[in-house]
């Protein structure tokens, strides 16, 4: 799958603790191998939002959207689990 950043992931990402950078960079070495999101551990969609999933690491989430014309995913926010879904698109 193509990979794509907003904005406002790169700049969450850069405030993130050290172990949660590395289980990012994990997330998307994983979503570069996979030939769905469903092969991804812990992928879940959104409900309510129309091609949304979240990913869970720890108490932090990595919420992204699939465009299924192109196979690619717009890596959108990673936050805390009490964050994220009050400051999701």
């Amino acid at each position: 799958m193509k990979i794509q950043y907003s904005t406002q992931f790169a700049k969450d990402a850069r405030k993130l603790p050290q172990h949660i950078k590395t289980a990012v960079k994990e997330i998307v070495i994983q979503l570069e191998n996979a030939q769905n999101l469903f092969e991804i551990r812990d992928c879940r969609t959104l409900v309510g939002v129309k091609n949304g999933y979240r990913i869970r690491r720890g108490n932090y989430r990595v919420t992204l959207s699939l465009m299924i014309q192109d196979d690619t995913v717009m890596l959108l926010r990673v936050l805390p689990r009490g964050q994220v879904y009050k400051k999701h698109i």
